[in-house]
């Protein structure tokens, strides 16, 4: 939530100064979305039947209602990703297809980039400013909806009985604050440590 929300300032409020990691950041959240559901999946005893949760919601379960919040918080992260990277995908496959001799690597690659490009190869100023305005969209539906789902996270621990400590009407606001601050403060040194691998690289 804290990465998506620091991505959100760019594509949504126009944050100039962030311009350079809100597509970082937007990636990062993604890349986290398989790690917030570990701790959930090692606590069942029946892990492999996580799936059911989908396919036979009940709706007056509260981890069913998080399965479906946090279904949706994926599905936005996933389209602005694919509205932002469009265009490089675009441009990748169209490449790939020029060349004449591919190689199983290159040929798997052109077949992944066409794939992703999902048939839509129009790159016009005016196909990646409809891009740019979904983009938007996206973001500024993902921020409460982020929000939701880290105060959901925060309902559900708020009503277990058996920890005093975590037993409070305030635990949905303090999950939505701490997920933002260390979302972004992680989000931040990641991006630190990448740049620096990269310099020492180049």
């Amino acid at each position: 939530a804290g990465a998506f929300v620091l991505s959100s300032l760019y594509h949504v409020f126009g944050v100039k100064q962030l311009k350079d990691i809100a597509r970082f950041s937007l990636v990062f959240s993604f890349a986290l979305l398989p790690v917030a559901m570990m701790p959930l999946m090692l606590h069942l005893q029946q892990p492999l039947r996580n799936y059911e949760i989908l396919t036979t919601p009940h709706f007056t379960s509260a981890i069913a209602g998080f399965g479906i919040v946090f279904s949706a918080y994926a599905m936005i992260v996933v389209s602005e990703l694919w509205f932002i990277y469009r265009k490089h995908f675009v441009e990748t496959a169209l490449l790939l297809g020029k060349k004449t001799h591919k190689g199983p690597v290159g040929f798997f690659r052109y077949l992944l980039f066409s794939v992703l490009t999902m048939g839509a190869y129009d790159v016009s100023e005016e196909a990646l400013h409809k891009d740019e305005k979904a983009v938007k969209i996206l973001a500024g539906i993902g921020i409460p909806v982020a929000c939701f789902l880290h105060g959901y996270a925060g309902f559900i621990f708020g009503s277990v009985k058996a920890n005093a400590l975590w037993m409070t009407p305030l635990m949905p606001v303090i999950f939505i604050c701490s997920a933002i601050v260390s979302g972004i403060a992680l989000c931040m040194l990641t991006y630190i440590l990448t740049m620096e691998i990269r310099k020492f690289l180049v």
